[in-house]
């Protein structure tokens, strides 16, 4: 993109984010719980959401959506919590489930919980925020170098990060660079870019990281094979998944 259009689709993105901040955070409150709702219910939250909304000043709306939005970009001060506490913590985890909680879930999450119904999350992010935050009705990002620090301290964070980067190069090179132009190896690509979260547990990372792909690679080749079905007695080719 030019200079121009990229400045445009910064200033729409950021309009954008400070909207689903404003209608999020507006619905969340509305609902006022974690508790699962029937479709009705549903709706009708969403009909208060925008009614709340409505109700509010327009400037007033916009400054809350902007703080909504700056206070959750902001994982510093959530991960400046466990630079500072992490070593006096520590002798806590185990109670709390959180000890070697990288090793735990990378060694155990190939188990389907259809076969161990009772299989352990060790990266418990209510866990995780009731012994660092003392709020277990909430969830604080903690961001793979806190967790790579929690787990391994220092040195575990270069080491750990540069994992992860091997990991997205290896499958840049696959699906994306130097290769023919594909609409499947795009959707698998961004689809295993943004599972990567940043905020959450390094533990979480790879786990997910295999799942989505997994999953994805399985919806595509469905894909495939009922455009297949349909386009083939027309004898129309179709651009293959990894051709």
């Amino acid at each position: 993109m030019k200079l121009k259009q990229a400045i445009i689709s910064g200033v729409i993105l950021t309009l954008l984010l400070i909207a689903g901040m404003i209608y999020g955070t507006t619905f969340r409150s509305v609902k006022g719980g974690e508790s699962r709702q029937n479709f009705d219910q549903y709706s009708e939250n969403i009909m208060r959401t925008f009614d709340q909304i409505g109700k509010n000043d327009s400037l007033e709306t916009l400054q809350y959506g902007f703080a909504s939005l700056t206070e959750r970009i902001d994982i510093l001060s959530t991960l400046s919590v466990v630079v500072s506490n992490y070593e006096q913590l520590a002798p806590y985890e185990e109670a709390y489930d959180l000890d070697n909680n990288i090793w735990k879930d990378m060694t155990i999450f190939l188990v389907p919980r259809v076969i161990w119904k009772e299989k352990p999350s060790a990266s418990d992010p209510r866990k995780y925020s009731d012994l660092y935050f003392n709020q277990n009705d909430t969830s604080f990002a903690i961001t793979p170098i806190g967790d790579l620090l929690r787990n391994f301290g220092i040195v575990g964070i270069p080491i750990g990060m540069m994992v992860i980067g091997i990991f997205l190069r290896v499958f840049y090179r696959a699906l994306v660079e130097l290769q023919p132009r594909s609409i499947w190896r795009s959707t698998l690509y961004f689809m295993l870019l943004t599972s990567v979260s940043y905020e959450g547990f390094y533990g979480t990372i790879i786990p997910t990281f295999i799942k989505v792909g997994f999953v994805a690679v399985v919806g595509i080749l469905i894909v495939n094979l009922l455009a297949r079905t349909r386009i083939l007695p027309n004898r129309v080719s179709l651009p293959t998944f990894a051709k």
